[in-house]
């Protein structure tokens, strides 16, 4: 049975509320204004560290819209940034919005995470930086969920594929599977929205490229967890629940069919539940499973189309 990846694009809406992009055209002129310095008043020349300071300024300026410290962000030259400019870019990850800035925050942070990644700003230090995030229970979920995204990615071979910096070191790369592989089975965090995120990064990653060797024995840790999660016998939310029907049929695992064949054909089981678990029989069933999915086709208009989908795939992937 072939292994099917997850498509990034769509995998990074999964998370809390998912990426955002926004585009809005400012100019310098107008962010240095919005930080409210008064050396930059001046009609006389500007220093290039005041142009940095204000800008850096502006990213928690809350009379600042979110929409244009964005754009800030996306045009920010990581060949221009000294030092203490990292140093600066790097304490914002950790730094606490008023309750009412929160939600622009957001989104103000994961753009500085995704500039950080796309450009390699001080690479040696990005994957440690959020996973500090990720393993600290008191950071925001949000802001975890975040972290995970972005260091999955970062870690993935898929970047350097298609022309992006990525990590190296085969040691943090094993670092981060291993701590999402640990995030994904922790009980404190079950009815937020990071299990769902970090599973479908781990499934991306290893579609992505990840050596067998280290994603391989994350994912066999996990088997247990999977089997309460897709069954309903644990505390996780229904998301979550349907995150993991869906990687069990993106990563092939056949241990899980008779599960995903009893909740694709129970007319009792919940729609969504259901509605997945045929999209993943159609990845991970048998010849005898045809007939089922036919059956459901012409039985069951909420789920006619899933179902025919279903048996196109598994009619395509059967020898």
């Amino acid at each position: 049975m072939k292994f099917t990846s997850v498509i990034p694009a769509a995998l990074l809406l999964a998370g809390a509320g998912g990426i955002i992009w926004w585009q809005h055209a400012r100019t310098d002129k107008h962010l240095l204004a919005a930080s409210n310095n008064p050396g930059l008043t001046s009609p006389h020349i500007r220093t290039e560290k005041a142009a940095r300071d204000s800008r850096f300024q502006s990213l928690t300026d809350p009379s600042v819209r979110w929409q244009v410290r964005v754009d800030m962000l996306r045009r920010l030259d990581a060949g221009s940034l000294g030092q203490e400019d990292i140093n600066t870019l790097y304490s914002l990850l950790k730094f606490q919005p008023a309750a009412d800035q929160e939600e622009n925050w957001w989104v103000v942070v994961n753009e500085i995470m995704e500039q950080m990644r796309l450009q390699a700003i001080a690479p040696e230090r990005y994957a440690n930086e959020l996973l500090a995030i990720i393993r600290n229970p008191s950071a925001p979920d949000v802001l975890r969920d975040y972290a995970v995204q972005h260091l999955g990615r970062w870690c993935s071979p898929r970047g350097a594929k298609l022309g992006h910096p990525s990590e190296r070191n085969p040691a943090i790369v094993r670092e981060t599977v291993d701590t999402f592989a640990a995030l994904v089975t922790d009980p404190s965090i079950a009815h937020t929205s990071i299990p769902g995120t970090t599973l479908m990064l781990l499934v991306d990653m290893k579609g992505g490229g990840v050596p067998e060797e280290i994603i391989n024995p994350a994912i066999k840790t996990l088997e247990p967890w999977f089997a309460t999660t897709i069954t309903g016998n644990n505390n996780t939310g229904k998301i979550t629940r349907i995150s993991a029907i869906n990687a069990i049929g993106m990563l092939a695992l056949e241990t899980f069919r008779p599960d995903i064949r009893s909740l694709a054909t129970n007319e009792s089981v919940d729609p969504s539940i259901r509605l997945n678990s045929i999209a993943a029989l159609g990845q991970i069933g048998e010849p005898s499973d045809l007939a089922a999915l036919q059956a459901i086709a012409t039985s069951d208009s909420r789920l006619r189309f899933a179902a025919q989908a279903a048996f196109r795939n598994l009619t395509a992937i059967l020898p």
